[in-house]
């Protein structure tokens, strides 16, 4: 039996409504990291943290994704000093004059 990719993804943010974590799926199967602390720390030793990333990661490159480090490059992407210029809850953010702009 096929399972729908519709199905899969609905999966996997019903898990994630239910403890933030990442969650990756190629289709045919999916892996997940709990962030129970905060949502965004793992309780996870580092060498268990290790192994699950590297799995989550690798369903990642399978599905496409060219990035070295998709989850790092998504976490620095967040931060409003990259690029230049990034629109953030308090406004348009410089990041050369590292200031708001009115």
């Amino acid at each position: 039996m096929r399972i729908s990719k519709d199905f899969l993804h609905g999966n996997a943010f019903l898990h994630i409504q239910q403890v933030p974590q990442i969650v990756a799926t190629d289709g045919t199967r999916t892996e997940s990291l709990p962030l129970p602390i905060g949502g965004i720390i793992s309780d996870l030793d580092g060498d268990a943290l290790s192994a699950a990333n590297l799995q989550i990661e690798e369903i990642v490159r399978s599905s496409g994704c060219a990035f070295a480090s998709p989850f790092i490059t998504l976490g620095f992407m967040a931060l409003p000093v990259i690029p230049e210029l990034k629109l953030t809850d308090k406004g348009l953010f410089d990041g050369n004059s590292f200031s708001f702009i009115d």
